[in-house]
């Protein structure tokens, strides 16, 4: 799902609909997230939590981020709704 965004945001980036920094931003964004839920695997600290799967915050996580990118660049609002949709379906 990230990387779909991702590849959303490239095409904005090409477009020049959104900034170059805004797309930086979001690579150290989704490598710090992913960094730290590699972190909670390789530890095995989800065993403490009462969902293994860990599929609520994976999701929550993702919309934080796409929230974020909306927040910083106004133009990826119309980039969010779909996938803002996406997110939910996969929550449930």
């Amino acid at each position: 799902m990230i990387a779909l965004y991702m590849a959303g945001l490239l095409t904005f980036q090409s477009l020049s609909m959104a900034q170059t920094s805004t797309l930086w931003i979001f690579i150290g964004l989704v490598a710090v997230l992913l960094s730290g839920f590699y972190f909670i695997f390789l530890t095995d600290l989800y065993l403490n939590f009462r969902e293994k799967r860990l599929k609520l915050p994976i999701v929550s996580t993702c919309l934080a981020s796409m929230l974020f990118i909306c927040y910083i660049d106004l133009a990826t609002h119309i980039l969010f709704t779909p996938f803002l949709f996406i997110a939910i379906a996969y929550a449930t």
